[in-house]
């Protein structure tokens, strides 16, 4: 069964957004609700969960977005119209309201109003002096294949932390925080070699990473994971970009491979999932390289 129009408008338009503005885009069908908390979108998770409950639906119900983006500054919110007849403001109601809730979490976040038809005079009137909504005419054209696998590739804002990690690491010059946003920083140890890198959720912390261990290349790469689920997910993701490395995962409890096999493989190029006690001192995932 193939996707209505203005599903594949709704993609197209994030795609446009993603390579017009290199930020990250998530369409609707596929925003993790972690973004949704994070920009401000759900701002009452008890009352979202009672409504998902009476909804009975396992997904958030779409209202105003149909996309959320992630840049330098922060969330931004997408609404893409593909019409026929006049954009009246009526219409878009739902939208600035939507926009409320983020510029509440985030002023500089802005609203970007994608459609294929005109505008009531009145609302094209009103979005030009709107500092924070934008609309932009963007005619739809069909794209077959709808889906297009592309190459792993990072946003700017992920490549300006990537650039940052690589610096403090192979200590080509010193990085201090002022050389990143408010969304992400770096912070280390010279003596040790140790990083702390941070970002806000969403901001895409894993692919920044493995794209830092393909420019690194370290002979034996560990990530620590306090859960069994995230230790999993971890090294299915890391794997997509380092295809030439063994894979293992161990279990420090039980299942898996056994700690103790991992000494017949450590003269070997992998990538080694750990899973600790629930019990100890691990909260987050961390990473080693030797």
């Amino acid at each position: 069964m193939s996707n209505p129009e203005w599903l594949l408008y709704e993609w197209f338009v994030a795609r446009y957004h993603e390579e017009t503005y290199g930020a990250k885009v998530w369409p609707w069908s596929i925003v993790p609700e972690s973004v949704l908390v994070e920009c401000g979108f759900i701002h009452d998770m008890n009352t979202h969960r009672l409504m998902r409950i009476r909804e009975q639906s396992k997904g958030v119900r779409e209202y105003g977005l149909d996309a959320i983006a992630l840049d330098e500054h922060g969330y931004h919110g997408i609404q893409a119209k593909l019409w026929n007849h006049t954009l009246c403001a009526n219409d878009i109601g739902t939208f600035f309201c939507a926009m409320l809730c983020l510029q509440a979490k985030n002023p500089k976040s802005h609203g970007y109003l994608y459609h294929t038809t005109k505008l009531q005079i009145d609302l094209a009137n009103n979005l030009e002096i709107t500092p924070h909504i934008s609309a932009h005419h963007l005619p739809y054209k069909a794209e077959a294949p709808t889906k297009i696998e592309k190459k792993p590739t990072l946003y700017p804002v992920q490549e300006r932390a990537l650039d940052a990690l690589l610096k403090y690491y192979l200590e080509v010059e010193s990085t201090s925080d002022s050389d990143l946003s408010e969304s992400e920083s770096i912070t280390g140890s010279e003596c040790t070699g140790a990083a702390l890198f941070q970002a806000i959720c969403g901001f895409g912390k894993t692919d920044v990473l493995a794209f830092f261990l393909q420019k690194l290349q370290p002979k034996c790469i560990i990530i620590a994971s306090p859960l069994r689920v995230l230790a999993k997910q971890t090294l299915q993701r890391i794997k997509e970009y380092l295809p030439d490395y063994n894979h293992l995962l161990v279990d420090s409890d039980a299942g898996a491979v056994s700690v103790h096999d991992v000494k017949q493989h450590s003269e070997n190029t992998l990538i080694s999932e750990l899973l600790h006690q629930k019990s100890s001192s691990l909260h987050k995932t961390s990473m080693h390289c030797f």
